[in-house]
């Protein structure tokens, strides 16, 4: 699927598994593509969010905060996948 999606999408790809393995998730689920879209720092997203007032250092804090309560830890053994939802937003950007 990789090769359908722009070199930015690549990397916020790679930035969300980073972050779901930082928040010891197993998964990359739309938490960690939104936190990946937070630290790309760039694009149409972070404009939206910017432009209605949102602070995304404190977005980024309470969805860190939320994964953090809900999720059973990843002991980092088993390879991080994709989950239907995050599957399903990046097919419906495309």
């Amino acid at each position: 699927m990789d090769n359908n999606f722009s070199q930015r999408v690549r990397d916020i790809m790679a930035y969300s598994r980073e972050e779901a393995g930082r928040l010891q998730n197993n998964y990359i689920g739309p938490e960690h593509l939104m936190l990946g879209i937070l630290r790309d720092g760039e694009g149409m997203a972070v404009q939206v969010l910017q432009d209605f007032d949102i602070d995304l250092n404190s977005l980024k804090e309470y969805i860190d905060s939320h994964v953090r309560t809900i999720q059973e830890p990843y002991d980092g053994t088993n390879e991080v996948v994709i989950n239907k939802n995050t599957e399903k937003a990046l097919k419906m950007s495309i």
